[in-house]
């Protein structure tokens, strides 16, 4: 067991070094080929490397097996770990090229696993408090491993229980579960990625020359580490991965001009999550369904979801939208009319939980009702959208509702006669209502639009 990884913390540099990137250029290789640049580096690496890929043929968390050993073999060789930190330490970052093949594929595999928020532990046997202050804030450049058990570090392998020490109490927001990938799985070992920024915001004397620091990973004010994607499409200069959805404007993107940058097609039919349903999820977290049930209703790769997913944390570190900030971002769509009226109906919509909150999932189809794409997908998705008590129909009271919201988006004033909402609403229901129950399902709403453009762009103003 390679001890040593929790214990490493005074290696960090106490500079603020260069960002880390350029590696994300590289395209993803097989683990021989990624560690194929290091060889000269270390004895037997390729023969590691194949026993690590041999322990990792069916590879939990959605990972390919190339990606799930690139974990194994970090966690198998102390040696490899070691130097692969030290150059993610060095301020020399020229020392980082031969690593980008393998940082690659690795920082790929822990994109892709789920980000536990909870509270983690490492350690030092050494006493470094006198340089963390309460408010301070620094960098751990390196991968660094902890444990979510204080009793693994209490062991005598680890920080033990005697001698001067100084323990971490990392309260994590993205933290990287290995264990499925780990050789040492019985270590439940949490890595936060390299470049996490942190605040320290409590330190104590425990006495027996134990001094425990607390801190808490915060956003860091510019992006530090590139992510290992290189679909960036809605990338900014200073935080990456950023939707503009929680600065008010303030990054100089308005979130209707980034979200431009989305792919025009969308073309599977969208289903929306069930509006009852009790589940509880962490909405920090992007589940393997989760990623499976957006591929399957929209255009996106695993990838660009992943991006999305990054992006959409790094503005709601909670993993939810409140409802005054979703109208913010939403009406910004709509900019040709009073949209708040028909953003709060969307709000209520998509709130399919009816928490008062939009997470990732919701998020994604609401902003997919804005984009152009195939026709048929769009009305359903809108369809959806008004069906907000989820009973596969819309009635003329429901109609009513909906053009009363749409006027306003539009900016029509003349509501009387002919364009009385009430009246709007019947001889909608008159022209779409095929079966003749005055209610209309799915089917009918989309052939209806399709069949009148007055309809459509009364009720679909986008599509």
């Amino acid at each position: 067991m390679n001890n040593a990884r929790y214990l490493d913390v005074a290696n960090e540099p106490k500079k603020m070094l260069n960002p880390i990137s350029g590696y994300e250029k590289q395209p993803l290789v097989s683990l021989e080929k990624a560690v194929k640049p290091l060889e000269d580096m270390f004895e037997d690496l390729l023969t590691r490397a194949w026993i690590a890929k041999q322990n990792c043929q069916n590879p939990a968390d959605g990972l390919t097996q190339d990606e799930s050993a690139s974990i194994h073999l970090y966690t198998m060789e102390s040696i490899f770990y070691q130097r692969l930190n030290e150059a993610l330490r060095n301020e020399n970052r020229g020392d980082l090229i031969p690593w980008f093949a393998y940082l690659k594929l690795f920082l790929t595999a822990l994109w892709k696993l789920p980000s536990t928020k909870q509270t983690l532990w490492r350690g030092i046997k050494a006493d470094i408090s006198d340089q963390f202050s309460i408010g301070t804030k620094f960098v751990w450049w390196g991968v660094s491993s902890c444990t979510e058990s204080l009793q693994i570090l209490q062991n005598d392998q680890y920080l033990g229980k005697t001698g001067t020490r100084t323990l971490f109490n990392v309260e994590c927001q993205n933290g990287k579960p290995i264990k499925s990938h780990s050789q040492y799985e019985s270590e439940n070992e949490i890595l936060l990625m390299p470049a996490s920024y942190f605040e320290v915001v409590g330190k104590a004397d425990a006495g027996n020359s134990l001094h425990i620091i607390h801190v808490k990973e915060i956003q860091s004010p510019v992006l530090l580490l590139k992510p290992p994607v290189t679909d960036a499409q809605v990338a900014t200069e200073t935080t990456g991965v950023n939707l503009a959805i929680g600065s008010e404007g303030k990054t100089g993107h308005s979130a209707a001009s980034v979200w431009k940058t989305w792919p025009s097609q969308l073309k599977a039919k969208f289903v929306l999550p069930n509006k009852h349903s009790s589940h509880k999820v962490d909405p920090t977290i992007l589940t393997p369904k989760q990623i499976q049930m957006l591929k399957a209703t929209t255009n996106f790769s695993e990838e660009q979801i992943r991006e999305w997913h990054a992006g959409f944390l790094r503005d709601c570190p909670n993993g939810e939208l409140s409802k005054d900030r979703f109208i913010n971002v939403y009406q910004q769509f709509y900019p040709g009319g009073k949209a708040h009226k028909f953003c709060t109906y969307a709000f209520t919509s998509f709130d399919r939980d009816n928490n008062g909150k939009i997470d990732f999932t919701e998020f994604m189809f609401a902003i997919a009702l804005t984009q152009s794409g195939d026709l048929d997908d769009r009305l359903a998705l809108a369809f959806d959208m008004y069906d907000y008590n989820n009973t596969g129909t819309i009635d003329t009271a429901k109609m009513r509702k909906i053009i009363s919201a749409m006027y306003d988006l539009i900016g029509e004033t003349d509501r009387k006669g002919d364009r009385d909402p009430k009246h709007r609403a019947e001889e909608i229901m008159r022209i779409c209502d095929i079966t003749g129950d005055k209610k209309l399902t799915k089917e009918e709403f989309v052939a209806g639009c399709k069949n009148d453009p007055v309809i459509r762009r009364l009720l679909v103003p986008n599509a």
